[in-house]
């Protein structure tokens, strides 16, 4: 839900006169799309797709109803660090686990920055 307000907003913010002058120009509403408002949303689609990513990944409650075996995803499996009345057996090895689990999210983001401040501004076709 909150990537379909995102792109509505960030699509709210795409001037009409892009679209004109291309028409004007004699572009089709296929080539208005795939050569100006896609280049525009691209911003916005990553960070739609990072938010979707992290949202799968720390995904907690799907996965432990559904996998019954020991094979689960890494957040699903910290649960298996702790024993029938919640505490923690192995502090140690659930930190260790905790960690790899919030590597790919964070290298993600590392690597996603610049798509994070372009998708936030919300005026796409203005260069300042």
């Amino acid at each position: 839900m909150g990537n379909i307000f995102l792109m509505r907003q960030f699509m709210k913010g795409i001037p009409t006169e892009l679209d004109e002058s291309a028409k004007v120009n004699g572009a089709s509403d296929f080539v208005i799309f795939f050569r100006i408002i896609l280049p525009l949303i691209t911003p916005v689609l990553i960070v739609c797709g990072l938010f979707s990513f992290v949202g799968s990944w720390n995904d907690f409650l799907w996965p432990v109803i559904v996998y019954t075996d020991q094979k689960m995803p890494v957040t699903a499996g910290l649960l298996l660090l702790q024993d029938v009345y919640g505490n923690y057996r192995m502090i140690g090895q659930l930190m260790g686990s905790a960690i790899l689990a919030i590597i790919p999210t964070l290298m993600l983001f590392f690597f996603a920055q610049k798509y994070f401040v372009t998708a936030i501004k919300l005026n796409s076709g203005i260069k300042e």
